[in-house]
Formats: C-alpha cells, structure tokens, sequence
C-alpha cells in the first residue's frame, strides 16, 4: 500500500526521524502527530518530527500527517490496508541508525541519525514514544509521553537538559515515563 506522507516546509535545516519498530495504523500515527503538533503550537515550537514511513522517498520536512490512498476499489482493497507496514520492523537501535544513514545517502534526505523518536508495541497502549541517543554504539533511550516527544527530544539532543538527566527524572516515575 502507497502511502503518502504530508510534509511541512519550516525553516528547519535538518529534522527528527521518528521510526516504527512495530506495524501500527495509520489512524494512531495520525493521533501521534495530531498531539505533538498540537502541543508544538501551545508552546510556539517549530515542528521538527519526521515519521519515516518508507526507505525511497526523500524527507525534505517535519511530518504533518500520513494519507492512504483512496481505497474505494473493491479489486484494489489489500489485507494490511490501514496499517503501516514500517521499514524498520523488531530492528535495535543500532541498526536504525545503520537504516537512517543509508537513507540520507540515498535519498539525500534531512533527517538527524544519531538522535531519534522510536514507537514500538507499547507505544500504542500508553501513548509514548523513546527518545533515542546512539552515539558510537553507546544506546541510550528514555520513554516520554506523545505530546511532549518533541520538544524532550530537541532538549535531549542540545543538552538542555541532557538525556542522561531525562532518564533520571523517568527512572523516578513509576512507570518509568518522562511526563510534565
């Protein structure tokens, strides 16, 4: 299934890839989107998130939403329609990284690869993102709520506060969640 990604121009250099380890629907990714750009506007922040949801198309902006196609045609209906079938499926840290890198090589898209936001399976129960750090191999990742994923990833990746900060403030959490 071709989806289509709606692509915000900002005057954003470079921006945050946020990568599926889990096939999710496209209606919860929407959400996903829909909370952190609503928050983004309460605090006046420019958008930064990049859903990656294939590896040929070039990522020129911050994510607005994802589109299916029209999917009237009774002859054209696919099994996983509504679902995102994502290029980055049960893959670690390291290996997005890898998968990210080769991206922007080949599709000269502008996109960080050291820095970020993955949903996996838990995602979806509580509506939270990791914030990822992969430096020289070294894996470090904190799990934040949807709304705020944004503006804790852009903090994370300049240091202010550091990410090793931010896990400490969720370690203190009971469920182990950077929350406001």
């Amino acid at each position: 299934m071709t989806i289509e990604n709606i692509m915000i121009q900002t005057d954003q250099v470079v921006n945050d890839a946020v990568c599926c380890t889990v096939n999710l629907p496209i209606s919860v990714l929407n959400t996903f989107l829909n909370q952190v750009h609503t928050q983004e506007d309460e605090e006046g922040a420019v958008p930064t998130l990049t859903l990656i949801h294939d590896l040929q198309t070039r990522f020129w902006g911050p994510t607005k939403e994802l589109r299916e196609p029209d999917n009237n045609d009774n002859d054209n209906k696919e099994s996983n329609a509504g679902i995102l079938d994502t290029p980055f499926l049960n893959l670690s840290p390291v290996a997005i990284v890898a998968t990210l890198q080769h991206l922007t090589r080949t599709t000269d898209s502008a996109i960080q690869t050291d820095w970020f936001l993955v949903l996996d399976a838990r995602s979806m129960e509580d509506h939270t993102a990791v914030i990822v750090s992969v430096e020289q191999e070294e894996v470090r990742q904190v799990r934040v709520e949807w709304k705020t994923a944004s503006r804790y990833l852009a903090a994370a990746s300049t240091s202010h506060p550091g990410i090793d900060e931010l896990i400490e403030i969720a370690e203190g959490n009971e469920d182990g969640v950077l929350r406001d």
